[in-house]
């Protein structure tokens, strides 16, 4: 999933999603593999390609409860990481989707790409650790998930409790 701020003032294709969010570390925790990983669980697919449904995968999903620290920490990163990824759009004519296909090729060593991969990565553990889970890698979408659903049963008793 590729996310991005936009402006209010464009009309948007049908497909596309938008969250009324408008601060970094929002899109930060939406951006990073945490999401994801609770995204291909929940999602439904159409062809090969996942389908996005935000009451499925964005209503029900636990966002961390952010000190100011971890707010800050999350900020700072992903402003770095959409102002580069921005900035290499514009060097390079190229779109989101197109240039994020570069970043995903793990053959392609453009200094560039990997600093752009190095900041996700980045972003993708300082969302762990927001969450209080530095000790899991990204790239296990299942322990992501089982805790996110962990999570979202706790806050759910805590709920029930008021």
């Amino acid at each position: 999933m590729l996310m991005s701020f936009q402006r209010t003032d464009i009309v948007l294709n049908e497909k596309i999603i938008v969250f009324a969010l408008y601060d970094y570390a929002s899109l930060c925790i939406l951006q990073s593999e945490v999401h994801r990983a609770w995204t291909v669980t929940l999602s439904s697919t159409l062809e090969m390609r996942l389908q996005y449904t935000p009451s499925r995968c964005f209503e029900t999903f636990p966002f961390p409860a952010l000190t100011p620290e971890h707010r800050r920490k999350l900020e700072n990163i992903s402003e770095a990481f959409h102002l580069t990824r921005a900035q290499m759009q514009r060097e390079r004519g190229l779109g989101l989707t197109k240039l994020w296909n570069l970043v995903l090729d793990p053959a392609n060593t453009d200094e560039d790409i990997v600093m752009l991969r190095g900041l996700k990565a980045d972003m993708d553990r300082a969302v762990l650790k927001a969450y209080g889970w530095p000790e899991v890698e990204a790239s296990d979408g299942k322990e992501i998930v089982r805790r996110l659903r962990r999570l979202n049963a706790a806050r759910a008793r805590r709920e029930q409790g008021r």
